[in-house]
């Protein structure tokens, strides 16, 4: 394949965006009716999607030489399915955490402990601790605890676990969350049918880009109907939103969410802090009295 320059590839992409959404705007006003498709921006961030997807996929591509290069390995089919194979495997300890937290056998501030050194370890040496630690895990009575609440907004990132220390420390336990460095850090596995370099590389590609549920300027429903189902299935009265200070998209997103989990009977409150203690006392407070209206 040839190798193109990273100038070529982003006016590849921008080509291809263009291309995709012209032809969305054409054949959804064609098919539905006129302005349909700018009435309904969300259809053509699924394509801006699609096009995105390709472009990591050219991009891989085109790296792989320098990657050979630099690793002095030539990728191999079989070892890049060996590697997938490797990652799903992380996914599958994730799932069987995620349970125990659940099930209040495995604290939040633990659970986000936990996944957050999958990035900083081993994969191999990684998941033989953790499997260690789910066994021992499992042997322990499931706690219950009526004041079961969810967790959403900005990452919370080792070692800051302030705000999930104060939320145990209030007496609540974190049954569930929608953090991208906790439970949303392996949000999908890789799937694929062709075993090729070309297919393996395509299908990661769309993990990257289909499991992402950051807020974005694009309809972002996912993330909220999944807060309202994981409440319903798991008894969760209240949902905290951690909101870094700064971190615009998040605080923007947080008045949709709040009112939309509202209509669903759910509380709501949202703590913004920094990676500072000096406020931990207040949020405490705050977050005792929350408690009290769960």
């Amino acid at each position: 394949m040839e190798k193109k320059p990273y100038s070529a590839l982003q006016q590849q992409s921008l080509d291809e965006t263009t291309f995709y959404m012209t032809s969305a705007i054409n054949i959804i006003n064609k098919k539905l009716g006129e302005s349909y498709a700018e009435n309904h921006p969300e259809l053509l961030g699924a394509f801006m999607q699609t096009t995105a997807i390709a472009n990591l996929e050219s991009v891989l591509l085109n790296k792989l030489e320098d990657i050979e290069k630099i690793t002095g390995k030539k990728l191999k089919p079989k070892q890049l399915q060996e590697s997938i194979n490797k990652v799903m495997n992380i996914w599958i300890i994730m799932d069987e955490l995620t349970k125990l937290k659940r099930s209040g056998q495995l604290s939040g501030v633990w659970y986000t402990a936990i996944t957050n050194t999958f990035m900083l370890d081993n994969l191999e040496v990684w998941s033989g601790q953790v499997n260690r630690t789910i066994e021992k895990l499992h042997r322990q009575q499931k706690q219950e605890n009526s004041s079961r609440i969810f967790v959403a907004g900005s990452p919370i990132i080792f070692p800051n676990l302030k705000l999930l220390q104060l939320i145990e420390q209030a007496g609540m336990s974190i049954t569930a969350d929608d953090i991208c460095s906790s439970e949303r850090i392996m949000p999908g596995g890789i799937i694929y049918n062709d075993t090729s370099e070309y297919g393996m590389l395509r299908a990661i590609a769309e993990r990257y880009h289909k499991a992402c549920v950051c807020p974005t300027f694009a309809d972002n429903s996912r993330r909220v109907n999944n807060i309202i189902s994981t409440a319903k299935e798991y008894n969760i009265k209240g949902v905290i939103f951690n909101l870094l200070k700064g971190c615009h998209p998040y605080d923007i997103e947080a008045i949709t969410i709040e009112r939309k989990l509202k209509e669903h009977g759910l509380k709501f409150i949202k703590i913004e802090t920094d990676y500072g203690k000096e406020d931990s006392q207040n949020i405490l407070t705050r977050l005792e009295a929350f408690k009290q209206t769960l």
